[in-house]
């Protein structure tokens, strides 16, 4: 039978160059314990969203991250072994039902002005969700985003030489030796991507991060190129595993109905079924004794 949905999960951001926005996404328990390790009590608190995902707390080590952008779970997944990169345990697609939270409005065309209207804009089709366990990366705050947002202009450049990182970096001595090293650092991770057929197009400070050594990572691999198709698993949860209708399944589901009765069809093995209903049986009364 179908599990019901434990709590509903809304990754992701509306962003005007993406349709669609933010959607939520049914977690059965099944898929609960599978990701999260433990009973679902309650729905899990996000540590931080973006346009198209939101990473949850796992344990002190690892976070689960549920998005919709394909191209990050095969880039992450291509880009193992790369010390910049954090560490992914397991990835599954959720065969759970999913929808928009807010839907667009179709606007209305005049028939006569084909040539002037603009294409009316059509709903996108509902979103595929991924859940990745991962490595747990500390993002940077504010001040610190703001910062590498300058010093990536010389990671995209290819600058290499840390006399040439000078350019992005802050003139205080402290500082700028921190800074050309981490440039340096994080120049080798982009070009080790990229010779791995990943071109990152999402670079910017909200993507970086360190683990709990202080170490560089890349937080987020999304919207990269030159990635393949991902090697994932279905995680099965509600509506999965719908039984094709046949006549004689929808005779008994009349019949069960008529009777006030719950249907249900069991698998037995892979090529043999057993329709079920089940007729909730009429309460007896109890005779009263006379009295004497």
């Amino acid at each position: 039978m179908a599990e019901r949905c434990a709590y509903f999960v809304s990754p992701g951001k509306a962003h005007w160059q993406h349709r669609g926005g933010k959607y939520s996404v049914c977690v059965t328990p099944t898929q609960h314990r599978e990701l999260f390790g433990d009973v679902p009590a309650k729905p899990p608190t996000p540590l931080g969203c973006g346009v198209f995902a939101c990473a949850y707390a796992r344990d002190l080590e690892t976070v689960v991250k549920v998005t919709r952008d394909q191209s990050d779970v095969a880039a992450m997944q291509q880009a193992q072994g790369i010390a910049y990169v954090p560490k992914l345990y397991s990835a599954f697609r959720l065969a759970s039902p999913t929808r928009w939270k807010s839907a667009e409005r179709i606007p209305a065309r005049d028939p006569h002005a084909y040539y002037l209207d603009p294409p009316p804009k059509r709903r996108p089709a509902e979103p595929v969700a991924y859940g990745m366990v991962l490595e747990r990366v500390w993002p940077l705050d504010a001040s610190e985003k703001r910062k590498w947002n300058k010093r990536l202009w010389c990671v995209k450049n290819g600058i290499r030489d840390a006399r040439k990182a000078v350019a992005c970096c802050p003139k205080a001595k402290r500082e700028r030796l921190r800074c050309m090293r981490d440039v340096v650092q994080l120049t080798h991770a982009y070009e080790e991507l990229l010779q791995n057929g990943i071109e990152l197009r999402d670079l910017h400070g909200g993507n970086v991060g360190h683990d709990t050594r202080g170490r560089l990572k890349i937080l987020d691999l999304g919207l990269a190129t030159g990635t393949d198709e991902p090697e994932v698993e279905w995680l099965e949860g509600a509506g999965v595993r719908r039984e094709p209708e046949t006549a004689k399944s929808r005779w008994m589901r009349k019949l069960c109905r008529a009777k006030q009765g719950k249907f249900r069809i069991e698998r037995r093995s892979a090529n043999l079924r057993k329709l079920v209903c089940e007729v909730p049986r009429p309460r007896r009364r109890r005779r009263r004794k006379p009295r004497r």
